[in-house]
């Protein structure tokens, strides 16, 4: 992109727009050249200049900049001891700052001076002289973008400072010659000291030593810094931007069926299970009926459970833009170090009727490690847990039966051991009730999911593979022979049986030859891949896939549990600045990203629902790029063309049918990939795809039986 493919207006109020998301990271993300004259020679003003510099500082990019004294004295010495005398304040001030955000967008330009890449220049200015903020962008083809308004920067607001200003662009007729051009004549002028009214001085090197003594040590902890400043300055986005946000979400109504499900919990005595596909709005629908029970009851203490942290920062959002407010977490990196003491402060609180309504947000591990103990006698009590197919027997156990109201969520609950799935359904439910069901098939006849294509990938097994696979096999005959069976043993095989499928060479083969084709586009996609190391190289798979796209124009990132600021990582890659994540699990659930489109399966479990999970992952609408169809490409492992084992080659088939028949079923192009993957497995193999596509009891949920 660039900066005329932007939709820039003429004006922004901060007022009104958010000029971080609607300005500032689109307008410098698309840049090469930053020319800005800022407000006042101080650490806000400097610290306001920083603002959305993430994805320019990748691009290269380089900044000039002018900061103003105000002084009376026109005496040369006098001016210059008082810059020299702002510069040690500057330097001070940064030394004892407190404010990280600020502090960290100062380390950000300490770092670009330290490596050429930015240089600042002291404008004195008379007294009585408005001096307007302005600032100049230009991108690689030579498109540039004006903006200049009056400042007002205050101490303690520096990032949350009211502006307004206008914006010219060079593509639009009229602007170069009468804004543009006087823009860049007008700061080439100052820049150069070439002015009659103000006189312009660089910076002492005095003050360049002692603020490049701020700057990360090297690429690693700028990139980290520069993450965590993208996060913290989405987060104050979010804070800043609550009101609004809250204004816009009350006005998104509940779908008839979500409203149904709110209903029946109600008349089901604030009891229930939703189990609604993925991408239908579980969590949208939860807190709403947990708005019904507050709105309803007298007192309530609510505790959430989430599997995972990305989860606990999406469940605060959605509460939050509903109204509430003072969540309380438990896990993850923002819970607090006292969580103990807060958390009996507040439960005596309740106890005592001082406040009437508690919302706590907890990670799974913790909850049950730290929190489940405490839960046995509070009245009133609520749990919703979120993922509730994740619910282990022990955690199951751990579960507060004083729980009077009580919500489970899953897009897909049946667990391999039926028992399982029947404790867990029976924790929520009271006797002979049924679930909320809301299917896959309804949300994308409905127009709540979007339509897609399937698109199998052939790959095969090598000799050497196929062998390995035919061994385990003749062992898994040998050990289901046997009585009674070792179940430790035959996990064991299938374990080492299924990697050989996961890890199957042909795979990265066959991604290197798409990545470098034509016919595929890999923009905006997720690519998951499997877990461990290469039997070759011991390198990390994942590592392998990433480095496929080595020589591309595609900007990748790995998306994993160990992934650093992955939540920056993710909503980078909302805003294009990444085109591809690869991943292993991490994105199966709880992920909400609409813009996704596209996503390359190389690696799958035999779970059912790692399958609906991946799909409604991708199938969420985005009205903000008109996605009509989500497209998936799944890699299928076949035998050898030549195989002399028939029954393993029959196993091997009928065990990947199962995930393909599910893709299959509901896409727009079935029964053309139903003919296709037919008559290849017959014409082939020689073998009736009827019985290949015949799912087979004896490895169903693999993996969920292996764990």
């Amino acid at each position: 992109m660039t900066l005329n493919s932007l939709d820039l207006k003429g004006f922004y109020d901060s007022d009104i727009d958010s000029l971080l998301m609607d300005f500032y990271l689109p307008a410098l993300a698309e840049s090469l050249t930053y020319r800005r004259i800022a407000g006042y020679f101080s650490s806000n003003s400097l610290a306001i200049s920083a603002k959305g510099l993430l994805k320019f500082i990748n691009n290269g990019g380089k900044i000039k900049l002018i900061a103003n004294v105000v002084l009376s004295e026109d005496d040369q010495d006098t001016i210059k001891r008082a810059i020299l005398q702002k510069e040690k304040e500057i330097l001070s001030e940064i030394e004892t700052m407190e404010d990280a955000v600020k502090k960290g967008h100062l380390m950000i330009l300490s770092w670009l001076l330290k490596h050429e890449r930015l240089e600042i220049k002291i404008a004195k200015v008379n007294k009585g002289i408005e001096h307007k903020k302005k600032g100049i962008l230009q991108d690689f083809d030579g498109n540039i973008v004006s903006f200049s308004g009056s400042d007002n920067e205050t101490v303690n607001g520096w990032l949350h400072n009211h502006e307004d200003f206008h914006v010219f662009c060079s593509w639009i007729a009229g602007d170069f010659e009468r804004h543009l051009k006087p823009d860049i004549e007008s700061f080439e002028k100052l820049w150069n000291n070439e002015t009659n009214k103000v006189q312009v001085y660089p910076v002492s090197e005095a003050f360049k030593n002692g603020f490049i003594e701020n700057a990360p040590q090297n690429a690693e902890e700028f990139q980290t810094l520069s993450n965590e400043m993208y996060q913290r300055l989405l987060e104050e986005h979010l804070k800043t931007s609550n009101a609004h946000s809250l204004s816009v979400t009350n006005k998104k109504k509940l779908y008839h069926f979500q409203s149904l499900a709110i209903e029946e919990f109600k008349s089901n005595n604030y009891r229930h299970f939703f189990e609604m596909a993925t991408g239908t709005g579980k969590t949208f629908t939860a807190v709403h009926a947990l708005k019904e029970l507050v709105e309803n009851v007298p007192t309530s203490f609510t505790v959430i459970l989430v599997p995972l942290i990305d989860l606990q920062e999406q469940w605060v959002n959605e509460l939050k833009y509903a109204g509430f407010s003072d969540i309380q977490l438990i896990g993850g990196p923002k819970s607090p170090s006292d969580w103990s003491y807060i958390f009996d402060q507040n439960l005596l609180d309740y106890i005592e009727g001082e406040v009437h309504h508690i919302i706590y947000v907890a990670v799974y591990d913790s909850f049950f490690l730290k929190l489940a103990a405490k839960m046995k006698k509070i009245e009133h009590l609520f749990i919703i847990v979120d993922e509730a197919h994740n619910l282990s027997v022990s955690q199951l156990e751990k579960m507060p039966t004083n729980a009077m109201y009580r919500l489970g969520l899953s897009a897909t609950p049946e667990k391999h051991d039926e028992l399982e799935t029947k404790n867990i359904m029976g924790f929520f439910l009271s006797e002979y009730q049924m679930s909320f069901k809301y299917t896959i098939e309804d949300a994308i006849k409905a127009g709540f999911l979007s339509r897609y294509y399937y698109y199998p990938v052939f790959t095969f097994l090598d000799n050497d593979e196929f062998s390995k696979y035919v061994y385990y096999c003749k062992q898994l005959a040998v050990i289901q022979s046997e009585d009674p069976v070792d179940h430790e043993k035959l996990k064991a095989v299938l374990r080492d049986r299924s990697l050989i499928v996961k890890k199957a060479k042909d795979k990265t083969v066959k991604l290197k030859k798409m990545i470098s084709s034509s016919d595929y586009n890999f923009s905006n996609s997720v690519v998951y891949c499997g877990q461990g190391k290469s039997d070759d190289t011991e390198e990390k798979l994942i590592d392998v896939v990433t480095k496929s796209f080595g020589n591309t124009n595609y900007i990748v990132s790995t998306y994993t549990s160990n992934t650093k600021n992955r939540h920056v990582i993710l909503e980078k890659f909302k805003d294009g600045f990444y085109d591809v994540l690869v991943a292993i699990k991490c994105f199966d659930e709880g992920i909400d990203v609409p813009q996704l489109d596209k996503i390359y399966i190389m690696s799958s479990d035999s779970l059912t629902r790692q399958t609906v999970q991946r799909r409604g992952r991708v199938l969420r609408v985005c009205k903000e790029t008109g996605k009509q169809f989500a497209h998936i490409y799944d890699m299928i492992v076949l035998p050898p063309l030549e195989c002399g084992d028939s029954n393993s080659a029959l196993t091997l088939i009928q065990n990947e049918m199962q995930r393909v028949n599910e893709y299959n079923r509901l896409a727009e192009n079935s029964l053309q990939n139903f003919t296709y993957i037919s008559e290849f497995i017959s014409n082939t193999y020689y073998l009736d795809f009827s019985i290949c596509s015949t799912e087979k009891e004896i490895e169903d949920d693999i993996d969920e039986y292996c764990g």
